[in-house]
C-alpha cells in the first residue's frame, strides 16, 4: 500500500483540531518574589477557544502587584498597589 505523506499531514491535522474544538485549553501563567522588602507578583489565567479549525479566541484576565516598603532619603516610603488585566485574544491561521 503506497501512503501520500502529504495527505497523511493533512488527516493528522484534522484530528487535532476536532479535538481541539472539543476541548478548550486553560493556561495559568504567574511568577513573582521579594526584593529589598518588596514582595511582588503577577499571573495570567487564559481560556483558548477554538471556534473552527482556523479560529481560536481567548478571554484572559489577571494582574500585578506589589507590597511593601523601601528606605529612602525622604524616609520610608510604602508600596501598596495591584494592577487587574482583563480581554480578549484571537489566533487565525492561514494557508
Amino acid at each position: 500500500m503506497d501512503y501520500d505523506p502529504k495527505r497523511l499531514a493533512m488527516a493528522l491535522q484534522y484530528v487535532e483540531n476536532q479535538q481541539r474544538q472539543q476541548n478548550p485549553i486553560l493556561r495559568l501563567n504567574g511568577g513573582g518574589g521579594m526584593d529589598q522588602g518588596v514582595l511582588s507578583g503577577g499571573g495570567r489565567a487564559t481560556l483558548d477557544i477554538p471556534i473552527n479549525d482556523r479560529l481560536t479566541i481567548s478571554p484572559y484576565f489577571g494582574g500585578s502587584g506589589a507590597i511593601g516598603s523601601v528606605k529612602t532619603p525622604e524616609g520610608q516610603f510604602k508600596i501598596k498597589d495591584l494592577k487587574p488585566e482583563f480581554g480578549v485574544g484571537f489566533r487565525q491561521t492561514f494557508d
